[in-house]
């Protein structure tokens, strides 16, 4: 609390080093590297669940058409296409979404929010061995496979650009290399925020795609 015997800008200084030292802590908590989404709250507790049917899903299944992948409640399943019981792929605090198979069937692609932002991440069919495949500060979505396997294309907006343009954020197609990991733009930059742009699909030989785009102003 300022004191009342200082003079009125010697009030005003004191109250804007106050404003910025608290805005400093403020800053290095959120910067913090220790920072992890998976760290579990200390009033945090497992709740066990059990479920017949699910909404809002996203699923894909298998190219030799043996198991469905599936998201359900921010985590990935496998279950044998003819049914069965759910197999859960993940199982951390991340939310994970949207699973797709690799043409060759060896990865299942998920989106995942691991590292604070939606980043494409691959994994083996069982869950195993996740690798990290998008690793920039916008949000990816959408990983699309091309049938020869050697790139996807997604969809990626800029979480920042809220006010860099009136009508919302920066969103485009991008690709990216399964061997190397590199992103290059392909469109865009449209604006208007998630779903501006949506469903990129490869023709059957790898050639072209296809996408829509909202025209929203």
């Amino acid at each position: 609390m300022i004191p009342t015997n200082f003079s009125a800008p010697a009030k005003i200084i004191l109250f804007l080093l106050q404003f910025l030292a608290v805005g400093t802590f403020a800053q290095s908590k959120l910067q913090s590297p220790s920072w992890n989404v998976e760290n579990t709250r200390r009033d945090a507790s497992p709740v066990k669940i059990h479920v017949k049917e699910g909404t809002w899903m996203n699923l894909d299944i298998s190219p030799d058409g043996s198991r469905i992948v599936f998201d359900l409640l921010g985590d990935i399943y496998s279950i044998p296409a003819a049914g069965g019981i759910g197999t859960p792929l993940t199982s951390d605090l991340a939310w994970q979404m949207q699973p797709s198979f690799s043409p060759d069937g060896k990865h299942i692609y998920i989106n995942s929010f691991r590292t604070g932002h939606m980043q494409i991440w691959r994994m083996a069919p069982d869950g195993s061995n996740p690798e990290q495949m998008t690793f920039d500060e916008k949000s990816n979505w959408f990983a699309h496979i091309s049938p020869n396997n050697k790139v996807a294309t997604m969809i990626s907006y800029d979480e920042d650009q809220v006010q860099a343009h009136p009508f919302g954020k920066q969103v485009r197609i991008r690709l990216l290399d399964l061997q190397t990991k590199k992103i290059k733009d392909l469109t865009g930059p449209f604006y208007g925020g998630q779903g501006t742009i949506n469903v990129p699909s490869w023709n059957p030989d790898g050639t072209k795609f296809a996408y829509v785009k909202y025209e929203l102003f």
